[in-house]
């Protein structure tokens, strides 16, 4: 009785169940903060958002074996072109760092297999990847608050390589446009073809070069207006 009630205030109102949307969870003191960051940063003007570098780290995964859903017909249930396949081994994984600013595509870095990421790791990513980014296109950098990026040991890093640091809010991938690029990149690998973690990292290069600069550009261009939904949200998640 109670299910029928249920279902019949779902088709009155005409309510459907909807993936919910995974966003982070933030606390009052950093909706708070990314608000103030909004309302400081709305008037500055697009140029000024292309002054960045922007850097993120992702981790890229494969091969998972799990269920999923294929559009057939009935009597298609036993034709092969319609298999998930499984595989015996276990799940590849590599944690990569990339940068972007407008016009530029930073290369891509594969963690080693067996390498913990601190500090000194952190800094010899940045020596070779970040650095001549940032000396070349005297660009300012933006990372995220992750607790080894502001250590004792990276603070006296940035003061020896004169890198000049903006800190944008914690808990705020939808502030950085580079967070943007990893979906299409994950979406365009193909799993099938990541069997070693060799074959997936090279699945990861390929991916990212159909990511066009003209891509990378819309989004950074996009700053003010992921801004005004900062406000908008009064600080909370935005749809970004």
């Amino acid at each position: 009785m109670f299910l029928t009630t249920v279902s019949r205030l779902l088709t009155k109102f005409s309510l459907s169940y909807y993936v919910a949307k995974m966003k982070p969870k933030l606390t009052e003191k950093h909706k708070l903060e990314r608000l103030n960051f909004a309302r400081m940063n709305l008037k500055q003007p697009i140029e000024y958002w292309r002054t960045f570098l922007y850097t993120d780290e992702c981790c890229s995964k494969c091969y998972a074996n799990r269920a999923g859903r294929v559009l057939r017909t009935p009597k298609d249930e036993w034709n092969p072109k319609y298999f998930l396949r499984s595989v015996k081994y276990g799940l590849f994984s590599c944690m990569i760092y990339s940068t972007i600013s407008y016009g530029y595509k930073g290369p891509l870095w594969f963690m080693p297999c067996g390498t913990t990421m601190n500090s000194i790791v952190y800094s010899q990513v940045l020596r070779q990847i970040t650095l001549p980014a940032l000396q070349q296109h005297n660009l300012k950098l933006q990372q995220d608050n992750a607790p080894i990026h502001f250590s004792k040991y990276m603070k006296n890093f940035y003061t020896a390589n004169n890198i000049e640091l903006y800190r944008f809010p914690v808990m705020s991938p939808d502030l950085n446009p580079l967070f943007h690029c990893w979906n299409p990149l994950k979406s365009n690998i193909s799993p099938e073809e990541c069997t070693t973690y060799d074959l997936l990292n090279e699945e990861v290069k390929r991916a990212l070069e159909q990511i066009s600069l003209d891509i990378i550009n819309h989004l950074i261009d996009s700053m003010p207006k992921r801004l005004e939904e900062v406000i908008k949200q009064k600080g909370d998640a935005t749809k970004h």
